[in-house]
């Protein structure tokens, strides 16, 4: 091989190199700079669904769930209710993505805790039959889920009583949704108009709903 040719091929050689210096150098810039969330996580400890939380604003406060209302990817699955306007909503959506083809399925409210007003005459459970709560549970074409009948009631109803801290939400038999897609939909609000016998804006500054955890578990049906 004559000293030109040694030249051209030592030329060629580093060039390869500087090019693949350039392209691992834009695939770590990319990967940098990812800033949307993955829609799926990784698989809870036993393997049987992942699970991604969303929440929707209510834009303009008429309590339903319009279009332009966009489900965004949340990272914080306690629940803070307070400083709503009457009529306003908070929408929350899980998504649930089985692994699994028989899975028996819960999900439970926990730390259930109700805040009332300095100074308010009003009682928790005041506080609770202002608010409301509507729950649905839907496969990824929207049709519901059998066994998981959906929810459409006052808080205080469904709790059950003002001083209740946990509450079982859904037992779901997911038999024959191996690899597939389960939404729960529960939306927070808050009834429209004005109750009789109550101070509503010192009513609903100063009060507040809360849930601590959202748990959820899952077996093997």
């Amino acid at each position: 091989m004559t000293k030109k040719q040694q030249n051209i091929k030592q030329v060629l050689f580093f060039a390869a190199v500087l090019l693949a210096l350039i392209a691992a150098t834009a695939a770590w810039i990319v990967a940098g700079r990812k800033t949307t969330t993955d829609d799926v996580g990784a698989k809870t400890p036993h393997g049987l669904f992942a699970a991604v939380y969303y929440e929707a604003p209510d834009i303009d406060k008429n309590g339903v769930h319009d279009a332009g209302e966009e489900w965004q990817v949340i990272e914080e699955k306690a629940i803070n209710y307070s400083g709503l306007v009457p009529g306003q909503t908070k929408f929350y959506r899980i998504k649930i993505i089985t692994y699994e083809e028989s899975i028996l399925f819960t999900m439970d409210f926990k730390d259930i805790s109700t805040t009332v007003a300095p100074g308010s005459t009003a009682t928790a459970a005041d506080v609770l039959s202002r608010l409301y709560i509507t729950l649905r549970v839907e496969d990824i074409n929207g049709n519901p889920i059998a066994g998981a009948s959906p929810v459409s009631s006052d808080l205080l109803a469904y709790l059950g009583g003002d001083s209740v801290t946990t509450k079982a939400v859904y037992s779901i038999d997911l038999t024959g949704y191996e690899e597939s897609e389960v939404n729960i939909y529960y939306y927070l609000g808050l009834t429209p108009g004005h109750v009789e016998g109550f101070d509503d804006d010192l009513l609903l500054s100063g009060a507040a709903f809360d849930i601590g955890q959202i748990s959820l578990n899952a077996t093997d049906a």
